[in-house]
């Protein structure tokens, strides 16, 4: 929404459009991507993710009506994205790609392909498939590695579990959430890895869902699941239950309070 006060862009965006938001934009997949639609400007070049069926056609519409060139990845461009990212999982080349491409379109900005692969080496996203470093919330869980991802709709669900399948040994979900979010989505992306769900509320000042109601959701997807009355419990209760990982997810607001809990919040 604040890219609205652009009136010009050099580019915009548009990551990949899923269910998100419902309690603003409803359940219609078209009209959430009409909405992520409003960031195109008119004669503003667009630079769009690889789409689904009917964001892609969406966007294309838009993008036609405002005379404003259309862009879209494409997998050779994700092909050509550097390999050495310093972010975790295969949808990170895909978003690499995005930036790139949106970097090359902005025609004030000349980059290097060698400024690329420097910065795709470097990059730093917190809470994006993040092992926390070494710290009280890592340390009351040990053995256990403590994994952090804000991700909180299905398309990001997925891109978690895929990662997630190929490591050795057991994971299990530690899940708070903003009320409205597709939470039965989020959770059948993780039907293949069949986690452990355990439940709590989002972060104090927040909106969340009740975890009574998360939990519920994760059993609607097949999980087994556990509410609880606060982080601490949780968190608590997933420990016990002897994992490789734990993987606290679903909030952004949660993920906040969990780096600071940690000591690593970001400079």
């Amino acid at each position: 929404d604040a890219s609205n006060v652009v009136d010009a862009p050099a580019v915009s965006v548009i990551t990949p459009v899923d269910y998100d938001h419902k309690q603003f934009l409803g359940n219609d997949l078209s009209r959430i991507a009409w909405e992520k639609a409003g960031i195109i400007k008119r004669g503003c070049p667009v630079v769009s993710a690889i789409q689904s069926d009917v964001p892609a056609g969406v966007i294309a519409e838009e993008a036609f009506a405002l005379g404003a060139p259309l862009n879209v990845l494409s997998p050779a461009d994700i092909a050509a994205a550097p390999r050495e990212l310093s972010l975790l999982g295969a949808h990170q080349r895909a978003n690499a790609a995005l930036a790139i491409k949106a970097l090359q379109i902005w025609g004030d900005l000349r980059m290097t392909q060698e400024a690329f692969v420097t910065g795709g080496a470097a990059a730093d996203w917190p809470a994006r498939l993040q092992r926390l470093a070494s710290g009280p919330l890592s340390e009351r869980v040990s053995p256990a590695e403590l994994w952090l991802d804000g991700g909180h709709n299905p398309h990001a669900a997925r891109a978690i579990a895929e990662y997630l399948q190929a490591l050795p040994g057991r994971t299990v979900l530690v899940t708070a959430m903003m009320a409205g979010k597709d939470s039965a989505g989020f959770f059948r992306a993780f039907s293949a890895l069949v986690p452990e769900v355990f439940t709590c509320p989002n972060a104090s000042g927040h909106k969340g869902a009740a975890p009574e109601v998360l939990a519920a959701a994760a059993q609607s997807a097949g999980l087994t699941s556990e509410a609880h009355g606060s982080f601490d419990e949780a968190l608590s209760a997933a420990a016990k239950a002897g994992p490789a990982r734990i993987l606290i997810c679903g909030s952004l607001y949660l993920a906040g309070d969990v780096l600071s809990a940690n000591g690593q919040v970001p400079v």
